[in-house]
């Protein structure tokens, strides 16, 4: 499906859990066979209408390890990756974090990067109120957008189903529109 999408600047990809069930290795394998902007733990910086843009993908928890839903166990993994990640850091260039986990953001907030993209929630998946539900039970932060110390989190909803069933949690497909200032 990647391969078919056109895109006008650039396409940058980062990995989730649902794309390592099977099998980490094979998937990364195929992946990168296919040069497929994929980053796993790496920085691609992108001149967009002349001003750098660095785009920071973020390793979906470790080699090894099948679920990083428990807080402080994803919590430890993500900082792991942003231990790796970090010293790509461009200082003159616009970051975004691509991480699929929203707790990403705690770390990307120390660093000042300015946006965090991230998922895996599902909105909640079920929510009984807009704060009250799997959501909150689950996660800091599971729809929206989050604002800490001048960075910025959207978490997207996403249109996949942990099985095929949302209360107050909609699907989406969240568009961007990011302004030179």
């Amino acid at each position: 499906m990647l391969e078919r999408i056109r895109f006008r600047e650039a396409m940058v990809v980062c990995e989730g859990n649902h794309d390592l069930i099977e099998n980490r290795s094979a998937f990364e394998t195929y992946v990168l066979q296919r040069r497929l902007p994929i980053l796993i733990n790496q920085a691609k910086t992108i001149s967009i209408r002349n001003h750098a843009v660095q785009f920071l993908g973020l390793r979906w928890g470790a080699p090894g390890v099948r679920s990083v839903n428990a807080r402080g166990h994803a919590d430890e993994l993500i900082a792991q990756s942003m231990d790796v990640l970090t010293p790509s850091l461009d200082p003159h260039a616009f970051q975004i974090l691509l991480a699929h986990h929203p707790h990403a953001f705690d770390v990307a907030a120390k660093f000042k990067i300015p946006l965090t993209l991230a998922g895996h929630t599902h909105g909640g998946q079920m929510m009984l109120t807009e704060n009250f539900g799997f959501g909150p039970a689950m996660y800091r932060y599971w729809s929206g957008v989050y604002e800490k110390d001048g960075s910025r989190l959207s978490v997207s909803n996403g249109v996949g189903n942990w099985f095929p069933l949302r209360i107050n949690a909609p699907a989406e497909i969240v568009h961007l529109t990011l302004r030179a200032v």
